[in-house]
């Protein structure tokens, strides 16, 4: 009868085992970003959630990439998807520990930055980053970024008010590089 027990068991333990392991990887499916690894929309949503439900200022930068649709049309989407990985870690290296990184989709990314003080530096160390970073071009086309931010609670108490001002930020940033203008820290 001991002998059945321990089979029984062994048998239950590695069939959790087996389980815990799916469950991570359908965790992996639902929460990452396939091409790039990074997180996800979905999880940029849920990590926005928990933050608004706190009481600590935390900040948001949100951010596209200027002239990627020219690198698609031109180099073709394998291209298009090599500088999507490179920008990837080009925002992983700027945010280091100090933000989470996320690529909402297309040339659309997100950071959170859970302190506050440190939006200022994230977004100054994505700027050099994507100065340096030699591998954002193709063929002599270089890719920059325009940039928007937002503070929480200054700029929206929802996630549709802080998306939004960090949206609305990154837009006229993009018109002042379009217009030649020199860009403004926030």
């Amino acid at each position: 009868m001991e002998t059945r027990t321990q089979g029984l068991s062994e048998f239950c333990g590695q069939r959790l085992i087996r389980q815990e392991k799916e469950l991570k990887r359908l965790r992996t499916l639902v929460y990452k970003d396939e091409l790039t690894g990074l997180m996800n929309y979905r999880a940029f949503r849920e990590g926005m959630g928990k933050l608004l439900g706190e009481e600590d200022a935390y900040g948001l930068i949100y951010l596209d990439l200027d002239q990627f649709k020219e690198v698609n049309d031109t180099f073709g989407h394998l291209a298009g998807d090599r500088l999507l990985r490179e920008v990837a870690g080009a925002l992983n290296r700027a945010a280091g520990s100090l933000a989470q990184v996320y690529r909402l989709g297309g040339d659309e990314f997100a950071l959170i930055v859970t302190a506050a003080e440190q939006l200022h530096t994230v977004r100054e160390r994505v700027l050099t980053e994507f100065e340096q970073a030699e591998n954002l071009e193709i063929s002599g086309l270089r890719v920059s970024v325009s940039i928007g931010t937002a503070q929480f609670p200054e700029d929206g108490r929802t996630y549709d008010e802080m998306l939004g001002s960090a949206d609305c930020c990154m837009y006229a940033d993009k018109y002042r590089r379009k217009a030649g203008m020199p860009t403004e820290t926030f």
